[in-house]
C-alpha cells in the first residue's frame, strides 16, 4: 500500500480543484515513494503552498522496498493539507491508530467520520471487496471524497482484481454526487486513462463497459465524492444482467460527464496525442502519458 508519483499527482489535481481538509483516513499506513524534493515540484507545479517542510521519517510500514528515508502518509498530507491523519488497519503491526477489518460490520462510531480516505492497494488484497467498499463509504462524510488505487490486471500479488466498471457501477447506484474512474497503464512510461462509459450510438445515449485490452500491469484509480443522499450498501447489477433497467446508471454517467471536477491532466507531462482506445467500446481515453515530460515543452516551441 503506498503513495507514488502518480497517486501522489492525483491527489494533488483532486486538493487544487477541492482542498483537502478536516479528517483523512489512509487504508492501512501508506510508503510514501515520493521524496521531499519532488513533492516540492509537484506542490509548484500545481500552484500549492507549502504548508509544512517537516518531514516526519517512516519507521513503521514493513514492506517499503527503498533504500532511502521516506516521509510518513501523515507528513505528506500534512505538508499541502490543513488536516489530521490516521489509518485503519486489521491490526496495529504498522501502528494504526483505529484497529478494524473493513470487511467486517463497521460500528456507529466509525460511521460518517471521515472527510478523505484514501486506499493505496487495499481493496484488490481482501477477500470481500464489496462489503469493504460500502464500509469504506459508510465511514465517509457527506461532502466527503474517497480516492481508491487498486490493481484491476496483470499484477499477481493482487488477491482479487477490480474493473473499472466496478467502481463506477457502485457509486452510481449509490448516487454519489460524483465519480471519476482512470485506469493506470504501467508501462516503461506509465499512462492514465480516463474511463467515461457514456456513449452516444445512432443519436442514442447509452451506459458501456470499460472493455480493457491493454495486456499491461494496470491499476484502476478512482475518485469519487459523497452526497447528501447517497447511500453505501446498495449492490451494483453488471451490465449485461440489468434487463434494460439503465437507472440510475445512465442518468448518473451523464451527471458525472457533465461535472464541473475536472478531469485529471498532468502538470508534469505534456498533453497526450489523439491515442486509439484500449477500449473496445472507446470508453477508455487517454489523459496522461508520462512519455512526453513536461521539461520538453519549452524546447518544442
Amino acid at each position: 500500500m503506498g503513495i507514488d508519483n502518480i497517486q501522489a499527482e492525483m491527489i494533488l489535481h483532486e486538493h487544487a480543484y477541492k482542498p483537502l481538509q478536516g479528517r483523512v483516513l489512509t487504508v492501512g499506513r501508506q510508503t510514501v515513494s515520493v521524496m521531499p524534493e519532488q513533492l516540492a515540484a509537484l506542490l509548484k507545479a500545481y500552484k500549492l503552498p507549502q504548508r509544512s517542510e517537516l518531514f516526519e521519517i517512516d519507521r513503521t510500514t514493513v514492506h517499503t522496498h527503498m533504500h532511502h528515508e521516506q516521509m510518513t502518509d501523515a507528513s505528506f498530507f500534512l505538508s499541502f493539507a490543513d488536516c489530521t491523519v490516521q489509518a485503519v488497519d486489521i491490526s496495529d503491526y504498522e501502528g494504526a491508530e483505529i484497529v478494524h477489518d473493513i470487511g467486517q460490520p463497521v460500528p456507529d462510531s466509525l460511521k460518517n467520520q471521515f472527510d478523505f480516505i484514501y486506499d493505496g492497494s487495499t481493496l484488490d488484497n481482501v477477500f470481500n471487496p464489496a462489503q469493504s467498499i460500502a464500509n469504506l463509504s459508510s465511514m465517509l462524510r457527506p461532502g466527503g471524497r474517497l480516492l481508491l488505487h487498486n490493481w484491476c490486471s496483470g499484477h499477481s500479488a493482487a488477491y482479487v482484481l477490480l474493473s473499472p466498471d466496478w467502481y463506477m457501477d457502485f457509486f452510481s447506484l449509490n448516487n454519489y454526487a460524483d465519480c471519476k474512474v482512470y485506469v493506470v497503464e504501467y508501462l516503461a512510461s506509465p499512462r492514465v486513462w480516463h474511463y467515461d462509459p457514456l456513449v452516444v450510438y445512432s443519436g442514442q445515449q447509452g451506459y458501456e463497459c470499460s472493455s480493457n485490452e491493454s495486456a499491461s500491469w494496470c491499476a484502476v484509480i478512482c475518485l469519487a465524492e459523497k452526497g447528501e443522499q447517497s447511500s453505501s450498501h446498495i449492490n451494483a447489477v453488471q451490465k449485461h444482467y440489468r434487463n434494460g433497467k439503465i437507472e440510475p446508471y445512465l442518468s448518473n454517467a451523464i451527471k458525472y460527464h457533465n461535472s464541473p471536477r475536472p478531469i485529471f491532466h498532468s502538470r508534469t507531462v505534456l498533453a497526450p496525442k489523439e491515442t486509439k482506445s484500449i477500449s473496445t467500446f472507446n470508453t477508455l481515453r487517454l489523459v496522461c502519458d508520462w512519455a512526453a515530460p513536461a521539461a520538453t515543452l519549452a524546447s518544442s516551441r
